[in-house]
């Protein structure tokens, strides 16, 4: 079985979660109406012209530019080091975790063109919007599509396709599909790779309410059509670029994912057992800033050992920044059980024992990490090599 898994997926519905969710919604309904009728003033009179959707597509950048810079509870950050400037159209790859994956694109620039699933395109809300922005449904067919994206591409923009064709429940990179790359070899174009990380957190697959967290957006650098090093054809492309995007997507969520990344995470998944345990959680990783001194380490040992981890919170946090290691955690077998039973989606490389190790030949090659405690009635982390 995967040991990845999407926690934020078994957050509890909160009063903040809620409001932040209907304030979100309200604001994104407001900017598509707003984006039908200026469409239909655009468009319902005279020829769409390059101007008018010049004009169009900057509208919708601005509009979407402000909701994600006010959105309630979430940070936005771009990395640029390529120094990209849009201003030559390209196919642009990019990874799917949520509905919000389009937003973070279209607020990159104004000259993006999104390749569009059937579902969303039948969107009676938003498919006015797709169809006066220019959009494309995947099921109109990649050969039929050539002759649209090269006078797209031609006029500066670039063309947004989601190569894993499905969103990721569990926001790891899935198998790519050759379409896009087939568009780049056809139309001679560069490969523009896009990662986004958080989203599937903030808004994951299948969920209605936002939760609080920060999308990070990282434009890399172009694949020209003369780029050999991922091979000659686009299936040998598909597969190396593929390699290629899930490698350095992990190196971003080693750096991303840390012990206070996901302390906010925790202490609201154990909301499922009662405020009284979420305090003392959430006491727990303040009083010792998060843990990141010992959680936010490489470790050479396959198996980590938690003693006296009471609340089984801190073998869960191990266990989400560390998700090749296993995970052994001792004195907290209800708790954390409880939760498991209640969350389906923790990971799955945790395992809460009782009260003492019987299988000694665990601690052969583990680090151990013990917990004492002390006259102050805290706790004070040492570790046992």
């Amino acid at each position: 079985m995967d040991k990845i898994k999407n926690p934020y997926t078994d957050l509890p519905v909160t009063v903040r979660r809620v409001l932040c969710s209907v304030v979100s919604a309200t604001a994104y309904l407001l900017e598509v109406l707003s984006a039908i009728l200026l469409g239909g003033v655009l468009f319902g009179m005279g020829k769409k012209t390059d101007k008018k959707r010049s004009f169009y597509h900057r509208y919708i950048h601005i509009i979407y530019r402000f909701n994600t810079r006010f959105m309630p509870g979430v940070k936005y950050h771009i990395e640029n080091k390529s120094n990209e400037t849009f201003r030559k159209g390209a196919i642009m790859i990019c990874n799917h975790q949520s509905f919000l994956d389009s937003v973070c694109l279209l607020i990159l620039s104004p000259k993006i063109l999104i390749v569009t699933g059937d579902k969303v395109w039948q969107n009676r809300i938003i498919h006015k919007i797709l169809s006066f922005a220019d959009f494309y449904p995947i099921s109109r067919g990649i050969e039929n599509s050539i002759p649209v994206f090269e006078e797209y591409i031609g006029k500066g923009y670039s063309i947004a396709i989601f190569p894993e064709g499905e969103q990721s429940q569990t926001c790891s990179i899935l198998r790519f599909h050759r379409g896009a790359f087939y568009l780049a070899e056809q139309l001679k174009s560069d490969i523009l790779p896009v990662f986004i990380h958080g989203v599937g957190h903030v808004l994951p697959k299948g969920c209605h309410w936002i939760n609080n967290g920060a999308i990070f957006i990282e434009i890399g650098q172009r694949i020209t059509p003369e780029d050999t090093q991922y091979g000659e054809n686009y299936p040998a492309r598909t597969k190396n670029i593929r390699h290629y995007y899930r490698s350095h997507y992990k190196t971003l969520c080693h750096r991303i994912e840390t012990a206070h990344y996901f302390n906010n995470c925790i202490v609201s998944l154990y909301g499922h057992l009662g405020l009284s345990v979420q305090r003392k959680v959430s006491r727990l990783f303040n009083r010792h800033a998060g843990f990141s001194k010992w959680v936010d380490i490489s470790y050479d040992e396959e198996t980590l050992i938690i003693l006296n981890d009471e609340y089984g919170a801190i073998g869960l946090l191990f266990a989400l920044v560390h998700p090749d290691k296993q995970i052994i955690t001792t004195d907290n077998h209800r708790r954390l059980r409880a939760l498991m039973h209640r969350c389906k989606s923790l990971p799955k490389n945790i395992e809460p024992l009782g009260e003492t190790i019987t299988d000694f030949s665990l601690l052969k090659s583990a680090k151990i990490f013990v917990f004492k405690p002390t006259l102050e009635n805290a706790l004070q982390l040492t570790m046992n090599n």
